[in-house]
């Protein structure tokens, strides 16, 4: 089997989120806008190495997903990122902790947090209000 991808990174744009994913670290961090022209033309690669990262996690994997607006076609995708992470404690190999933030009064971000957990249930997701930028 190949080994994961050691690191996998994309720079923000106005119109795709921060993607960092460090295999090394077990840190992964999607961060910004997701409503990309060519949905799974920027996910597809991320997906890919959630993938490969999953066959061979670090004993603990720490998610952050910051994302301040995504588009329908985004939504499955995110959902797929989570259920790529679960298989981490699925197939027990490591612990995972998912953290999905939302600003202070951003009623959509906390519920689609609330959804995803209630759909990929991952025992340690946590959901943290953060205050809106000055």
């Amino acid at each position: 089997m190949n080994s994961p991808i050691q690191k996998f990174q994309v720079e923000a744009t106005s119109r795709t989120p921060k993607v960092n994913l460090d295999h090394e670290t077990g840190k992964i961090e999607i961060k910004g806008r997701s409503i990309p022209e060519n949905t799974i033309g920027f996910w597809g690669p991320v997906l890919d190495w959630l993938q490969q990262y999953t066959s061979d996690p670090k004993s603990f994997t720490e998610a952050h997903f910051c994302l301040d607006y995504f588009n329908t076609s985004s939504t499955k995708c995110i959902l797929d990122s989570l259920r790529a992470l679960k298989r981490i404690t699925d197939d027990k190999k490591g612990t995972l902790k998912v953290n999905w933030y939302y600003e202070d009064g951003d009623d959509d971000m906390y519920d689609a947090g609330v959804d995803f957990r209630g759909i990929v249930k991952i025992s340690e997701f946590e959901i943290i209000m953060i205050p809106p930028e000055e």
